[in-house]
């Protein structure tokens, strides 16, 4: 899909559209009917995700992930945007980490929480935090506002908890894992 503005700084809300782009097939093909499907929450639409028609215009900071769907044929790519809408200035570049929420917080699977088989004393073995998971996630990294606030780069890679003791702790430490393409 295609997917207008691209990720940035906004003073108010931007106006957002989405075309399924081109499709490609064997020529003489008949194109099918696309639908374009997102989230607003981190995770990779699926076909039961809501369907993206018309204009949005957020009215805070978000995320937005699209992707196209049609009948008998393979999903696109995600397309990922991220709108920092009205946000004060920083003198620091800024980072978007997109994940499915229950990459972090399933009680059963995520890796931010205690779940099921943690043990009752500090450090608590057996949490989710002491797993050896990671979870594949996806990044956009951000330009200071000074020098313009645009998009430098994105990249999928895999989330895990960092650190010794520390993962005990009630803030945790994320490593990002990037993998050769």
């Amino acid at each position: 899909p295609e997917v207008v503005p691209s990720s940035g700084h906004f003073p108010g809300p931007p106006a957002v559209t989405a075309t399924p782009g081109t499709p490609s097939g064997p020529p003489g093909q008949s194109l099918p009917t696309v639908t374009l499907r997102y989230t607003t929450d981190g995770s990779e639409p699926t076909p039961g995700s809501p369907a993206f028609t018309g204009t949005w215009n957020p009215g805070e900071t978000i995320a937005l992930s699209v992707r196209a769907f049609a009948e008998g044929w393979v999903p696109s790519a995600t397309v990922d945007r991220t709108f920092f809408v009205a946000e004060p200035p920083s003198p620091l570049e800024r980072i978007s980490i997109l994940t499915h929420p229950d990459h972090l917080w399933d009680w059963e699977t995520g890796i931010y929480v205690m779940g099921p088989n943690a043990g009752t004393d500090y450090p608590f073995p057996g949490a989710n935090f002491w797993q050896p998971w990671s979870k594949e996630s996806r990044l956009e990294w951000f330009q200071k506002v000074n020098e313009g606030g645009a998009s430098i780069t994105s990249a999928r890679f895999d989330l895990e908890i960092h650190g010794g003791w520390s993962r005990a702790e009630p803030q945790r430490s994320f490593r990002l894992d990037f993998k050769p393409k």
